[in-house]
């Protein structure tokens, strides 16, 4: 199942709202404050085209992944980057 943390992060990091992502994915804006939430479950296609919103790998958005598209680790929120 798609990890929501991992959805958010990655808008947050590229400084991106909800409906940014959602118009780029065609999805709703609610559909997507649902999968942040890990409320919902997405399609494979749906998970194929926010991995591409996003600039990052489905296995990233999966779990499967430890870093983001930049092969940086995650970080807490409010921690700087070197």
């Amino acid at each position: 199942m798609i990890r929501g943390d991992r959805v958010r992060h990655r808008r947050k990091t590229l400084r991106m709202t909800q409906l940014d992502v959602a118009h780029a994915v065609g999805i709703s804006q609610g559909f997507l404050s649902q999968v942040e939430a890990g409320q919902r479950a997405v399609s494979t296609t749906t998970l194929v085209d926010l991995a591409q919103a996003l600039k990052t790998s489905v296995e990233y958005l999966l779990g499967l992944e430890q870093s983001d598209a930049k092969n940086t680790p995650l970080k807490p929120a409010g921690v700087a980057a070197p």
